[in-house]
C-alpha cells in the first residue's frame, strides 16, 4: 500500500500536475481555434497532418524515455556518473530523428504527396521544423534526470507550465502575422528555452555533461537544408545528392554511437564482441 509520505508528496504535487495538464490540454484546442478563425479550416488540416509525422518521432522518444528513466535517475543520484547509459540510449534516437529530418527536408513533398494522395502536400513544408522540435525535446536528458532526482521537478513543471501559457498568449498575434509558421516558431522557441532552463537548474546541483552533439548538428542541418530547398528550389537530382552528403556528415558526427550499435548487434547475433 502507498505510504503516508507518498500521499503527502502526491498532495503537494497535485496542483502542479493539474495546472500542467490543463494548459497542455487546452493548448492544442486553442491553436486549432485560432488557425480556423484567422486562416481557415484547411490550415488546421495541414498542421494536423504535419504533426502526424512529428507524433511518430515523439512515440519513439517516449518509448526510449520510459524504459530508460529509472537508469537515468540512478545515474543522476551518482555524483561520479557521466551518464554513459543515458548517452548510449539517446544518441541513436537523435541520429534516427536527424536522418528522418534530412530526408524530409529534401524529398518530404514527394513522400507526403504519396501518403496523403496529394491532399496535404503543403504539410511537407512544416514537417522538418517539427522534426527539429522533436530533436530539441530529446536534449538535456542528464539535466532532466538531475532535476527530478534532486526534488526540483515541481519547479521545472511550474516553469514549463508558465512557458506554455506565455506561448499560448503569444499565439494570436503570431498566427495573424505568420500563420502556421508562427505556431511552429513559437514551439521551437519554447522548446529551446525550457531545455536551457533545465540545464541551468541542474547546474545548481552538479556539473551536467553535454551529450547532444548529434542533436545540435541535426537541428542546424535540417534548418539549413530546408532554407536552401525553399529559396533555391534545386532539381531533384541535386536534392538527392545533398541528402546523401547530409547523411554522410551525420554518420561522421554520430560515429561513436553507430560503432556502439554495430558492436551491440554483433554481440547479439554472434554472442561475442567484435
Amino acid at each position: 500500500f502507498p505510504s503516508r509520505d507518498w500521499f503527502r508528496r502526491a498532495a503537494i504535487s497535485a496542483p502542479t500536475t493539474v495546472a500542467s495538464g490543463l494548459v497542455d490540454g487546452t493548448r492544442g484546442f486553442g491553436e486549432n481555434a485560432l488557425l480556423t478563425s484567422t486562416i481557415g479550416l484547411h490550415a488546421v488540416g495541414i498542421l494536423s497532418h504535419a504533426r502526424l509525422y512529428h507524433g511518430l518521432l515523439t512515440a519513439l522518444a517516449n518509448a526510449v524515455g520510459h524504459n530508460l528513466w529509472a537508469k537515468s535517475l540512478e545515474e543522476a543520484r551518482n555524483p561520479h556518473s557521466n551518464f554513459e547509459t543515458t548517452r548510449s540510449a539517446w544518441t541513436p534516437v537523435q541520429i534516427a530523428m536527424t536522418c528522418a529530418g534530412i530526408i524530409f527536408g529534401f524529398v518530404g513533398k514527394e513522400i507526403v504527396d504519396i501518403i496523403s494522395n496529394g491532399k496535404f502536400a503543403a504539410a511537407a513544408a512544416y514537417i522538418p521544423a517539427l522534426f527539429v522540435i522533436a530533436l530539441i525535446q530529446t536534449t538535456e536528458q542528464p539535466a532532466n534526470a538531475i532535476v527530478c532526482a534532486s526534488d526540483r521537478a515541481a519547479s521545472a513543471t511550474w516553469t514549463r507550465t508558465v512557458m506554455a501559457l506565455g506561448s499560448f498568449i503569444a499565439l494570436f498575434p503570431t498566427i495573424v502575422l505568420f500563420g502556421i509558421k508562427g505556431v511552429v516558431a513559437i514551439c521551437i522557441i519554447e522548446a529551446v528555452a525550457y531545455r536551457l532552463y533545465l540545464r541551468i537548474l541542474a547546474g545548481r546541483e552538479r556539473k551536467v555533461p553535454f551529450q547532444d552533439h548529434v542533436a545540435v548538428f541535426g537541428c542546424f542541418a535540417i534548418i539549413a537544408e530546408t532554407a536552401y530547398v525553399h529559396w533555391v528550389v534545386p532539381p531533384l537530382t541535386i536534392q538527392l545528392a545533398l541528402m546523401a552528403v547530409g547523411i554522410a556528415m551525420l554518420i561522421v558526427v554520430g560515429r561513436r554511437s553507430i560503432a556502439e550499435m554495430i558492436s551491440g548487434a554483433h554481440q547479439i547475433v554472434l554472442g561475442r564482441p567484435i
